[in-house]
């Protein structure tokens, strides 16, 4: 720098002299003080005062350490040193002032040196920029970088973030534990420069998908790490700017190896039991056909009866009309039209009983329950009758839907029936109601945790069918075993003991629930209990008397 020969003035002579350039000095908006080389201020503008809370004259003759804060006392003497050994003619820095209220604030110093004609240091002139707020912003920014820096560092999870050429800006302390990296070994670089060329394509490509869709995106990533293949669950998101630009991609990647093993042995597992499963419904559903055929065994002298008595009409019909009736005569058209009847109600009989004796899977479909309780009722009505037991039924409306295989339901009522008129038919007779109600369920009826989504749940709604007959009941000390395959109170002969048994599995099956209690003053209550189906559409159905 050229050394300036002109006689220099010193700031006291400024006032006299050049009052133009002394009032620009004083009303200057940058905060400005003149010192000699050994720190004593001789001159201030009006900035300054306002900044530092002086009044001009307070400033003038004091040395400019009163005013610097303690901590900044040595790096400012250095600073004076620089600029007077003629190293620097010009330097720039950052220190704190002392207000006069002792406050502090920050300022942007840059200090010239001004020489005298023998070009040595005639005073100094420092510029102050208050960055008070600037610093504090800073302050907390970094504090707030520090904590956000502890937080994921104490995190199990790994985080790091990249700018969008692919180069790491950020990664936390457990990141730095599986790679075996050290920060600084890590910000910086790219993943083809850090990872092997399989691991660092895939993670730039989802890191590529992420910035191009602009959104956060979920990712299943593997890495090898010291102890082997490992698997991620990768959630990227592109990182914004306070004008909503993306700048970068972050990422926070769990450990879900262990997950990944266990779904993989819970798979297999899970297979096992669907096979153990079907292999065990297949054992029941053989159960429940040998029951079925023990059923119709029971109702075959019914069937007979109900068979035998259309059949006689018909020949009636027969030997009326092979005895040369007459078409003129009008009881023609009222035989025909029972003997048509009659071979409708016979057929009608053959097709349930083969229906019910068939053999095969469980076909659920939308059915209407008291239609299944009533075509039930007619297959044992003839029982009913032989033994003068009294049936009276009580009817929900409307008729509530259930999801059912239509035979496997019947034959739950028919075999329920067909006990309780055997529990009553030694009194020669008896009374036997069926009701069916709506209702809640107020508790869960299994582990809530369960998680077949057709199993029964409180609070939901279901049909409840009684069946109260006034037998004998059940005695208290073998209640617990009345549904134990094999197990009867019937006589040998009279029945195999797989009937309640055969029940409810069938029960279990649709998903329901089955109870007994002796009533209190004589007799047996069955429930069973089923979901009930969401109306189609609203109807209002009459339900025939049985």
């Amino acid at each position: 720098m050229r050394k300036s020969k002109v006689p220099v003035k010193m700031p006291g002579q400024l006032r006299g002299a050049d009052e133009l350039y002394y009032q620009a000095f004083q009303m200057a908006s940058i905060p400005t003080l003149i010192c000699d080389p050994q720190g004593a201020i001789l001159e201030v503008n009006t900035a300054l005062t306002h900044l530092l809370g002086y009044q001009g004259d307070e400033l003038r003759h004091k040395h400019v350490s009163e005013i610097t804060h303690h901590a900044d006392l040595e790096s400012h003497q250095g600073r004076l040193t620089q600029l007077i050994s003629g190293k620097d003619d010009r330097v720039r820095a950052e220190k704190r002032y002392v207000r006069k209220d002792g406050s502090t604030v920050w300022g942007s110093i840059a200090v010239s040196v001004v020489k005298d004609a023998e070009g040595r240091a005639a005073f100094l002139i420092s510029q102050i920029r208050d960055i008070t707020i600037e610093r504090r912003t800073r302050e907390k920014l970094l504090e707030s970088e520090g904590r956000l820096q502890a937080i994921l560092d104490n995190s199990d999870a790994i985080v790091y973030g990249k700018d969008l050429t692919g180069h790491y800006i950020l990664v936390n302390r457990q990141f730095e534990r599986l790679f075996g990296l050290a920060r600084d070994q890590v910000i910086g670089f790219s993943d083809h420069e850090l990872f092997s060329a399989e691991m660092a394509n895939t993670f730039s490509a989802n890191d590529q998908q992420v910035a191009a869709l602009d959104r956060g995106m979920q990712f299943e990533e593997e890495a090898m790490v010291a102890d082997g293949m490992r698997t991620y669950v990768s959630v990227k998101f592109p990182l914004r700017n306070l004008r909503g630009q993306t700048v970068a991609v972050c990422g926070i990647s769990t450990d879900i190896t262990s997950r990944k093993r266990n779904e993989r042995e819970l798979t297999e597992l899970n297979e096992r039991l669907l096979k153990a499963n079907e292999e065990l419904k297949e054992a029941q559903m053989q159960l429940i056909q040998a029951e079925k055929l023990e059923s119709l065994g029971r109702l075959a002298a019914g069937v007979a009866h109900e068979v035998k008595n259309p059949l006689a009409l018909l020949l009636l019909g027969v030997d009326y009309l092979e005895a040369g009736v007459t078409t003129d005569d009008e009881n023609v058209g009222v035989i025909l039209r029972d003997m048509r009847e009659a071979i409708t109600r016979a057929e009608k009989i053959i097709h349930g009983m083969v229906d019910f004796s068939s053999d095969r899977p469980l076909k659920m479909q939308r059915h209407d329950l008291h239609g299944l309780i009533l075509s039930a009722i007619t297959l044992v009505k003839h029982e009913l009758t032989k033994h003068s037991i009294a049936l009276s039924t009580d009817f929900v409306a409307p008729w509530a839907e259930v999801s059912a295989d239509r035979l496997k339901i019947e034959q739950i009522f028919v075999n329920l029936l067909m006990n309780a008129i055997h529990a009553m038919q030694e009194e020669g007779s008896g009374r036997l109601e069926i009701r069916t109600f709506l209702q809640k369920l107020e508790a869960p009826t299994r582990d809530v945790g369960a998680r077949t989504a057709d199993h029964l749940r409180g609070g939901d709604e279901v049909i409840v069918v009684q069946i109260k007959d006034t037998g004998p009941g059940i005695p208290l000390e073998i209640m617990s075993k009345i549904f134990d395959p094999f197990f009867t109170t019937k006589a040998t002969g009279e029945g195999t003991g797989l009937g309640l048994s055969v029940v409810k599995k069938i029960v279990e099956l649709h998903r329901g629930l089955l109870k007994l209690e002796n009533n209190p003053d004589r007799g047996l209550t069955i429930s069973l209990i089923l979901r009930v189906l969401p109306p189609v559409s609203s109807h209002v159905s009459t339900i025939p008397t049985p």
